[in-house]
């Protein structure tokens, strides 16, 4: 029989006393009886903070104390590190070295000295350990079935133990002028078995995007008109022809989209956790943290 030697803690969803204590604005008029129907109604769209959790540094922190951690996808900018840390990356350590250097300004110094298990030779669902902490930050977009690729992670886990991600809020990224993902989108995806990306993802991803600044975008919060990009399209084109590894976004949500679809995929028995919480996105933030445990 399995025993627990961690369990992740019950995350604080919300925190009345913080929300006001970090809203000098709403001193005065609201307490904490009122607090979160201020916060459901207006302040989770303007990017207030319900709990400190929502923010990645404090998110982080939950993992505090956990045994074994499988971080997907670390690039070379890993969240955790240490003895007890296992990296999963479609790309070597060498590889994302000189991916590093060659494509940010970044040093590529915190690049982790290596990948255990590279996707090329192992599959996710093939990694022969288990973990406390199942961790991806900025990957879980990425994945051609989102889905699947949540219940791989849920078979990765030991008793009491959790999946953490950090995933793009398409509002206030380049995604904003590419159609939102659905949970027919999912579905399919899950249904079908997807193993690669489909053709649209990855022509639009070429020709439909628009710039990556979190504040600018949460400055203009109407609707971006989606330019075709000439050259784009034909990149695109010819990469969909092409096939092989696509470094693309499979999956565009906003944070109450995803916390509606894994509502919606619980409530047809499909999801492998039992409880999930989806955090909003902070204001001038490009990114939103959930945990499924």
């Amino acid at each position: 029989m399995s025993t627990v030697s961690w369990r992740f803690p019950e995350p604080e969803t919300f925190n009345p006393d913080y929300y006001l204590e970090n809203n000098a604005d709403l001193a005065g008029f609201f307490d904490t009886a009122t607090a979160i129907d201020h916060f459901t109604t207006h302040g989770a769209r303007e990017g207030r903070m319900g709990s400190p959790f929502a923010h990645r540094d404090r998110f982080l922190t939950l993992a505090e104390g956990a045994g074994k951690i499988l971080e997907i996808g670390p690039g070379h900018k890993p969240c955790f590190t240490g003895a007890n840390v296992r990296y999963f990356d479609a790309l070597s350590a060498d590889e994302l070295r000189a991916r590093a250097a060659r494509f940010t300004d970044e040093s590529a110094e915190r690049t982790p000295e290596q990948i255990h298990y590279l996707l090329k030779d192992t599959a996710l669902a093939g990694i022969p350990e288990t973990f406390d902490i199942v961790f991806s930050s900025h990957a879980i977009e990425h994945q051609p079935d989102l889905l699947s690729h949540i219940n791989t992670c849920a078979g990765l886990l030991n008793p009491g133990g959790a999946l953490m991600a950090i995933v793009p809020d398409r509002r206030f990224t380049f995604d904003r002028t590419i159609p939102a993902s659905t949970i027919g989108d999912i579905l399919e995806a899950f249904t079908l078995k997807r193993e690669t990306h489909r053709i649209a993802d990855i022509i639009d991803a070429h020709c439909l995007t628009a710039h990556n600044n979190p504040v600018e975008h949460w400055q203009h919060t109407g609707e971006m008109e989606a330019v075709i990009k000439g050259p784009g399209l034909e990149r695109g084109y010819q990469a969909a022809l092409d096939g092989g590894f696509a470094d693309v976004h499979a999956w565009r949500v906003t944070c109450f989209e995803m916390a509606a679809q894994l509502a919606s995929l619980q409530s047809l028995g499909l999801l492998g956790f039992e409880r999930f919480h989806v955090y909003n996105t902070p204001l001038h933030s490009n990114e939103f943290c959930m945990v499924l445990y």
